[in-house]
């Protein structure tokens, strides 16, 4: 029965059950009150022991409150008492999803799905996106590297990672500078060159200083050799004794 004080009073059944007595008590124990009525000292009131208490979460709406779902479960519509969209809604009004965030479930050809993204991976020999190329490797000086284009070491002039003419003492060999050991040019490595590839004569058939030999080291020169040390002649006199018969 609900009375005038907005209040639902509940009745406990006490069975006390004896050998031979069974008696019925009603105790009057307990009033819960109405939504929006608060129950103190066991009387049901339109305002708390402090006004401006305000619970959220306790599904009453009041005061700043956009809302209150009674729970703390985010992307549900409403969260800490304010509205929110759920987690794949891009649009939202009062916690109604208007539009629906679009799932991304495959790609384009040379993309990948990473965390709801195509993107493009460098090294998986396809070229997409900003990638200039794509060898899979990563190596520089290549013509690509880190899927744009690159020359090769003492490349005069490239385009598009293709070198056209290398440096003076360098040959260009499958699109690299190459040096070229007997043309006459001393190039980064070699320790001379003196235009041909014989050996003894102060600069080796690899390009190398033969030992007991100087050679000049000017870069995109001819080397000129000579030897460091003068040999040294020795004689020995040989005792030569003729037996001749007369």
């Amino acid at each position: 029965m609900i009375n005038n004080n907005s209040q639902l009073n509940f009745y406990l059944l006490i069975i006390i059950v004896n050998q031979n007595v069974q008696n019925v008590i009603i105790h009057n124990v307990l009033n819960v009150c109405h939504v929006g009525i608060y129950l103190i000292f066991n009387d049901c009131n339109t305002q708390s022991t402090n006004i401006n208490q305000v619970i959220c979460g306790d599904g009453i709406i009041q005061d700043f409150e956009q809302c209150d779902d009674a729970n703390t479960i985010p992307f549900d519509g409403c969260f800490e008492c304010q509205y929110q969209c759920d987690e794949n809604c891009i649009d939202c009004i009062d916690g109604i999803c208007l539009q629906q965030e679009l799932i991304i479930l495959d790609c384009d050809y040379g993309f990948h799905l990473i965390d709801q993204n195509c993107l493009s991976i460098c090294g998986d020999l396809i070229i997409a996106s900003d990638e200039k190329c794509d060898d899979d490797n990563n190596e520089p000086f290549d013509g690509c590297f880190q899927c744009q284009y690159s020359c090769s070491l003492y490349c005069k002039n490239c385009i598009e990672g293709q070198c056209m003419i290398c440096d003076i003492g360098y040959l260009l060999q499958n699109n690299r500078c190459q040096e070229y050991c007997g043309d006459g040019i001393k190039s980064f490595n070699e320790q001379c060159d003196d235009g041909n590839q014989f050996s003894l004569d102060g600069c080796s058939e690899e390009c190398q200083i033969e030992n007991l030999w100087k050679c000049n080291t000017d870069e995109q020169e001819m080397s000129i050799c000579f030897q460091s040390d003068n040999p040294i002649v020795e004689l020995q006199y040989l005792n030569i004794t003729f037996n001749k018969k007369l």
